[in-house]
Order: structure tokens, then sequence, then C-alpha cells
């Protein structure tokens, strides 16, 4: 009986914000917090709302054209980084980001470079886009948002577009990465 009321209780706590955030009008909450309050809200929003989105063909699918549709590229790229491109504007943030993903990591955005060990002096957090190098293309391949970076662990938790999912779809998906994986990081909200 005891285990069933903690149950109901951690069920409750999860879900009472769930269930409270309805009552209260967006345009209110919105105007109550500064703009950078409002662009992490939006980001988070944004991004968890995407997730699940999956291709039903290569690089294409009804979810994901909306990405390259919104810059008028054709489906069918790689779109880990037009799905940063297309988060970014859907909050109104400045970047200097395009389909090729290197272009996300110019000074002075850049703050965090596994092998240049002056600029890991901040740690990357909700919103940053970080970048993981592949040896066999000599370069960043892929990007996508810090999500959770973890304290006192070796893991982050990463929304990337682009990215295969637990059940092997490749979509928008919530990744547990080693923070060895994370070659690069760049800072576009401050």
């Amino acid at each position: 009986m005891e285990y069933c009321k903690n149950v109901i209780i951690c069920l409750l706590l999860l879900y009472a914000p769930l269930c409270c955030r309805a009552q209260f009008n967006p345009v209110d909450v919105k105007q109550q917090y500064p703009p950078e309050v409002q662009v992490i809200n939006c980001l988070e929003e944004t991004l968890l709302n995407e997730l699940g989105n999956v291709e039903t063909d290569w690089n294409t699918g009804e979810d994901i054209d909306k990405y390259f549709d919104e810059f008028g590229l054709k489906p069918g790229l790689a779109w880990c980084s037009i799905f940063v491109m297309w988060v970014y504007k859907s909050c109104d943030v400045e970047n200097n980001g395009t389909p090729w993903s290197p272009s996300w990591f110019i000074k002075p955005y850049t703050f965090y470079h596994k092998d240049q060990l002056c600029l890991n002096m901040i740690t990357p957090k909700f919103g940053d886009v970080f970048g993981i190098y592949f040896r066999n293309l000599g370069r960043v391949a892929h990007v996508g948002f810090i999500y959770r970076w973890i304290p006192n662990s070796k893991w982050c938790l990463t929304i990337e577009g682009n990215v295969i999912g637990s059940r092997g779809i490749e979509g928008v998906h919530m990744v547990m990465r080693l923070k060895s994986e994370v070659y690069i990081a760049a800072r576009y909200i401050q």
C-alpha cells in the first residue's frame, strides 16, 4: 500500500506542471520574462516538440521536409545542420550557421574545443551547438544541440536531427553521448 501511495505522489509531482501549464496564457507568461529567458524557453519548447520527427525515406519525410522548405532547400541532403538552423530561426536566434556543419564553429562563438585546453574554460550548456569530428572526412560532419551537460559525469544529453534513434530510425532524437564525443561547441545565446 505504501508503495502505491509513493508511486501516485511521484506521478502527481511529475505531471502536475504539465496540467497547470494549460491554465496560463502563454502571452502573459512571456511578458514576465526577459528576452534571453524567452529565447531559452522557446528553444526548449521547440526542441521537445520536434522530438520523434522521423524520416520516411533517405533524408526526407513529411515531418522532415519542413526544415528544408524553410530555407528553400531540396530534401535529400544531410540535414543535421539544417535542423539547427530551423530551430534557431524559429526562436529568432541570430547565427552564422549554414547547411555545412563546420560553419557553426567560428570566432567569437566557439568556446569549446576538445584539443585546445585554453578554450575549455566554459562548460557547454543548454542551447549550445556541438560538433562531432569525423576522422574519415577530416572535419566536423555532424551538429546538434546540447540539452544537458551532466555535472560530475562523462555523459551529456543532446537533441539532434538526422541521427539514428533507439529504434534504428533516423530523425530528431534525444541522445545520451559521451562528453568525449563532443569535439567542438559554439554559443549563440548569451
